[in-house]
């Protein structure tokens, strides 16, 4: 049961604002219909609030004109009135309360009208000492039928825009869905921060009981100078426009980069000062990667023994893989890290100039960089992106036959492009 308080408020908080006629206090209570609370649990009938969209009024097909003169003192009363308090009627026109985006309008019937113009509204209500009111984004319980496979999410996002009840063991929440990532028909996306909601206008009515805690929810600009959020803390950048057809629904972010996507929060961008661009980390760690395969495959000896069948093929492969990491040292110095792997183990690690994608100009030249510094079990060396050669591996079923044909390569990685040359050489001959 929750507790309420501030009865017929005159000010209802940020998320219900609404274009319709509005009456005093003491009108709404008079023009109220009555209806027993006591008795709706017993009711079969009633299965919840129901939004029904409707055609807002100024769309509407006028009415026979009326041969009844108005008086223009009347209007102008009329008009002065809107602001004291919102109306009670069902017939709600919900304008979006999230300034920094842009969503349409809802305009929508409660049903069953009735019940619903039979609630006060309240600016705050309270469950387990616990005080809520309208504008704050909540934490929402799932149905247990919800939870129907093993990665459910366990609670969902509102922002609250009306409190309504008909008695304290009946009070209704009118809200907007956020959405997390995963909710949408697209799924997370890789620019999707672990922490990032998408609000929307989605509209519905429910249980104030299904609350569970105040959610802090911040919203971030998405811009380069401003403050990133932290990875724990609940941000929304965009919005989704329910009334929009499919596919145009969520609001455009801005994008980066040669890939042109938006960014994500979780990973840093780099500047380049001679274009003035702005580039994902990802990209350029995929780019170095694409570097140093390009590399190690020309560097491969031409005329070595081929294989003859699959499983000899797979067993005696020569190629090594390579990923590659984009980090921040503590004294504030980037870093570009490719690792080589050959069958599961680190053989090699290198820093690599940073380039921009866009300009190609030269953003961070590599340096030397202690293998404790990035936790890193082999030796790392700085090698320009242009001049690197990369480690031909040749494994020892390879090798020639002869007593003299040297010690295994992979026994002993290179450290330089110039190494791995001798090494062969040694082998060819």
């Amino acid at each position: 049961m929750a507790r309420l308080s501030n009865v017929a408020s005159p000010n209802p908080g940020t998320g219900d604002e609404t274009t319709q006629k509005a009456t005093t206090p003491a009108k709404s209570a008079n023009r109220k219909r009555k209806f027993d609370w006591s008795t709706i649990d017993d009711s079969k009938e009633f299965k919840g609030f129901k939004l029904k969209a409707i055609t807002p009024k100024d769309q509407r097909k006028p009415d026979k004109p009326s041969k009844k003169k108005r008086k223009l003192g009347a209007q102008a009363e009329g008009a002065a009135d809107d602001s004291k308090d919102a109306p009670m009627s069902a017939e709600i026109t919900q304008k979006n309360p999230f300034k920094e985006t842009t969503l349409s309008d809802i305009h929508c019937r409660v049903m069953p009208v009735r019940m619903w113009e039979g609630t006060h509204r309240y600016r705050r209500f309270t469950i387990n000492d616990e005080e809520f009111e309208s504008g704050h984004f909540v934490f929402v319980r799932k149905t247990e039928e919800d939870h129907d496979t093993p990665n459910a999410i366990p609670q969902w996002f509102a922002k609250i825009l009306e409190v309504r009840a008909g008695d304290a063991a009946h009070v209704y929440l009118r809200v907007f869905w956020a959405y997390r990532p995963e909710d949408l028909p697209g799924g997370r996306q890789p620019h999707h921060g672990e922490s990032e909601l998408i609000v929307s206008n989605h509209m519905e009515i429910i249980e104030a009981h299904t609350v569970e805690s105040i959610a802090n929810v911040v919203h971030w600009p998405d811009t380069e100078s401003s403050e990133w959020p932290a990875k724990e803390q609940l941000f929304w950048r965009q919005g989704l426009d329910v009334t929009k057809p499919v596919g145009s629904q969520l609001t455009p972010l801005k994008t980066y980069c040669v890939d042109e996507a938006p960014c994500n929060p979780d990973e840093p961008l780099v500047y380049c000062p001679s274009c003035k661009g702005w580039l994902h980390a990802h990209c350029l760690e995929d780019g170095a990667v694409l570097d140093a395969t390009t590399k190690a495959n020309e560097a491969k000896p031409k005329g070595h023994l081929q294989t003859t069948t699959k499983q000899s093929k797979a067993k005696n492969s020569k190629s090594p893989t390579f990923t590659a990491e984009f980090n921040t040292s503590n004294s504030g110095k980037t870093r570009l890290t490719v690792t080589e792997n050959f069958k599961g183990q680190k053989t090699r690690q290198w820093n690599v100039d940073i380039h921009c994608l866009l300009c190609k100009e030269l953003i961070e030249k590599a340096d030397e960089a202690a293998s404790e510094d990035l936790a890193s079990e082999t030796p790392i060396v700085s090698i320009d992106n242009k001049e690197l050669v990369d480690l031909a591996i040749i494994t020892k079923s390879d090798l020639p036959t002869s007593a003299e044909a040297g010690p295994d390569p992979v026994a002993s990685p290179a450290t330089t492009g110039e190494q791995t040359l001798e090494t062969l050489n040694q082998v060819a001959n």
